[in-house]
């Protein structure tokens, strides 16, 4: 067994499940699943109902919006001990999702159903905090992303882009394209 499938892996990652009162923790371990998702693969799809609140232990996920014309641009990436913010909206609101989210790399979550995430929310002044902080944290986030594709250059934005990631670069033109919600050929 890895690192990271444990049970024991969850409280570690998201203190705010071991500082649950007992028995609410007892039951988010216990009605929680694992989940593994390979590199690539889909959490979550465009129109999908969310049913589960994913709490991530290892990996990051990507969370975009496609375009009609199959341009993509990045939300946000969603890794270990964060709340994933339209998750949060659409199980509170019981809608269905406005983006997709897709593993970047081998991603293992333990997923909370909706019902018991709910329950946790009402019941717990200290997770409703972790999932409001998170939230609130996400639309402020998602402000900056509106402000670069509305008001800075292409030319600014992939300079930006490209001093934030790590040395060396790994990545593709359309890879890139995606996280700064233009085209390919305009990166290249």
């Amino acid at each position: 067994m890895q690192k990271d499938d444990s049970i024991g892996s969850l409280r570690s990652v998201y203190p705010v499940v071991g500082s649950l009162p007992p028995l609410l923790r007892d039951e988010v371990e216990r009605l929680s699943s694992r989940v593994e998702v390979r590199a690539g693969n889909r959490l979550f799809g465009t129109g999908d109902p969310a049913a589960v609140f994913p709490f991530v232990v290892s990996g990051r996920v990507r969370v975009a919006r496609m375009g009609r014309e199959g341009a993509e641009v990045l939300l946000y990436r969603l890794g270990p001990g964060e709340a994933c913010a339209l998750t949060v909206a659409t199980l509170l609101g019981d809608d269905r999702y406005p983006a997709a989210g897709v593993a970047e790399g081998r991603v293992v979550l333990f997923a909370l159903p909706r019902a018991a995430f709910l329950r946790l929310v009402l019941e717990c002044e200290a997770f409703r905090a972790f999932v409001f902080r998170g939230l609130s944290r996400r639309l402020a986030h998602l402000m900056t992303v509106v402000d670069d594709v509305a008001f800075r250059g292409i030319r600014q934005r992939l300079a930006s882009h490209l001093l934030e990631r790590e040395s060396p670069l790994r990545t593709t033109h359309q890879l890139l394209a995606h996280d700064l919600g233009t085209r390919r050929e305009i990166v290249s």
